[in-house]
């Protein structure tokens, strides 16, 4: 009763050493559910790959990533006067935070982007600076949205900045042809999706058939019409299936998509991430914690036991085994 997720070991870890490679001073984000993976393992993989820096998104990830990882752990998220685990590295983002900083407290200074989450203004950095002269200061952070913005956004704010800066940076495009312009400044890019999920080939995700009835009237909690063939499958809720994010698509093309769906729900139509050889399985109701109803028709049905392929996002699942990284 699993959902499990396969990794083609070799050509994932080939995938992770060509990232290190081609990116400047690489620093693997683990935050969340670990892309799928889980934060133990992936700081084990970075432990592996002898990174000497990784970066979390939360104060309760250090202590975890920590029991695997024996480099610099970089909080992303300010922690606005919240206690952390010694030793790691803070990103300050207000200048309150700044001045109240213990001198024996190694930080990063976070500055405000086009994105508008977290930083100090570009017109506090002259404040900022007497308090950047401690050998506890590790450099800037910039956390870039991922559209594209204004051309000479980061050129400007890169000219405000010591020539010597070490930089860590989010998002960056081209990163190579930033630094020609800035040499002495050193760049420490942060990478997360790209790094971890950006193999999608050495990737796949299987469900179990749990159970299986010929069905011709109602079914489930809510005894819904049904006629078919009803699997019953692992995977549910608690692994994050059937939970969807807002469309971040807002093109005509995206806004139909969302129309479809919409569509397709006022029928009763609830499609599924669940497929039988290529054969996309319709839910019969929302998932349920564990399982999922689906229903099948046609010929060849699966039977009890048989895999079922998946779609899901990796960010919002949770897998019962990942498959493929023994060694």
């Amino acid at each position: 009763m699993t959902l499990d997720l396969h990794v083609d070991g070799a050509q994932w870890r080939a995938h992770l050493a060509k990232v290190a490679q081609e990116r400047s001073n690489l620093v693997p984000v683990i935050k969340g559910n670990g892309y799928g993976f889980t934060n133990a393992l992936l700081a084990q993989e970075a432990e592996r790959m002898k990174i000497p820096a990784v970066a979390v998104g939360a104060i309760t990830e250090i202590t975890t990533v920590a029991q695997y990882f024996s480099g610099k752990i970089i909080l992303l998220t300010p922690t606005e006067g919240a206690s952390t685990p010694p030793g790691s590295v803070l990103t300050i983002s207000s200048l309150s935070t700044l001045k109240d900083l213990s001198p024996d407290q190694e930080f990063i200074l976070e500055i405000e982007t086009p994105m508008h989450r977290h930083g100090i203004a570009l017109n506090e950095l002259a404040s900022a600076t007497p308090f950047l002269k401690s050998a506890r200061f590790l450099g800037f952070s910039l956390h870039l949205p991922i559209a594209p913005m204004e051309k000479m956004w980061l050129h400007t704010v890169l000219s405000m900045l010591p020539s010597d800066a070490h930089i860590w940076i989010s998002h960056a495009h081209n990163v190579a042809r930033t630094s020609k312009n800035f040499p002495g400044m050193t760049f420490h890019e942060r990478v997360g999706t790209d790094l971890w999920l950006g193999n999608t080939k050495s990737l796949r995700m299987s469900a179990t058939v749990l159970d299986k009835h010929e069905v011709n009237g109602v079914a489930g909690y809510r005894l819904r019409k049904a006629s078919g063939i009803l699997l019953v499958a692992s995977g549910g809720t608690a692994h994050g299936v059937g939970l969807s994010a807002p469309s971040s698509d807002f093109s005509l093309l995206g806004r139909i998509k969302v129309v479809a769906r919409a569509y397709f729900e006022f029928f009763g139509i609830l499609r599924s991430p669940y497929s039988w050889q290529g054969k996309g399985l319709r839910f019969l109701e929302p998932p349920h914690m564990q399982s999922s109803l689906l229903l099948f028709n046609g010929k060849r049905a699966p039977e009890i036991g048989d895999q079922l392929s998946l779609n899901l996002r990796n960010t919002t699942t949770y897998f019962d085994r990942i498959l493929g990284l023994d060694s």
